[in-house]
């Protein structure tokens, strides 16, 4: 059955021309520390961390804009809440890839994943301060928000609970920094 899986993603990736996991052999000897063992990540967690790593990074590029370019104090605090919560998941996936030895690729190329920002997007977003800054950060960050919540919940049928608690968190962290983006969204207006 996994045979024919990765067969299947292999062959749909390379006509897709993108390549999400370098599928190794995984290394079974050292399985000590925090992480679940190598074994114990199905194919579709090891994805979802290769797609949600460059999704957590636009996502601080963005809040670390917010620092000095954003007006409203609440603005400051969402990105900070931000930055203190998905730079630390981006080690936790990453060190999930390394363990299984698999690679830590950019794919930040791929802007249709869901919630992405396009270029012309973070090029806007960038050259905006101020309230305009802010209207265009809670709207940009919110739809961002929604993108993470849903590649989140489309993971959840893991049988790994350390994968299943990060999404549970992403989940509701996303899904109450989304609300309180709306509010600050709706004072804005």
């Amino acid at each position: 059955m996994f045979k024919k899986l990765l067969v299947l993603l292999l062959v749909s990736f390379s006509i897709t021309g993108c390549s999400l996991v370098n599928v190794v052999e995984a290394d079974h000897t050292q399985h000590g520390g925090m992480l679940p063992s190598s074994a114990d990540f199905s194919m579709n967690d090891l994805m979802f961390a290769q797609m949600m790593i460059p999704h957590h990074e636009q996502a601080i590029q963005m809040a670390e804009w917010a620092k000095s370019r954003a007006k409203d104090s609440e603005v400051k605090k969402i990105a900070e809440q931000i930055l203190a919560a998905q730079g630390p998941e981006i080690d936790i996936m990453s060190g999930w890839l390394e363990q299984a030895k698999q690679a830590i690729q950019d794919h930040s190329g791929h802007m249709d994943m869901a919630g992405m920002l396009t270029a012309d997007e973070l090029i806007k977003l960038k050259s905006l301060s101020g309230e305009a800054f802010d209207k265009y950060f809670l709207e940009s960050m919110i739809k961002h928000h929604e993108g993470a919540v849903v590649m989140a919940q489309d993971a959840m049928d893991t049988s790994n609970e350390t994968v299943r608690t990060l999404l549970e968190d992403i989940i509701q962290a996303q899904a109450e920094e989304i609300k309180t983006m709306q509010d600050l969204l709706v004072s804005a207006n």
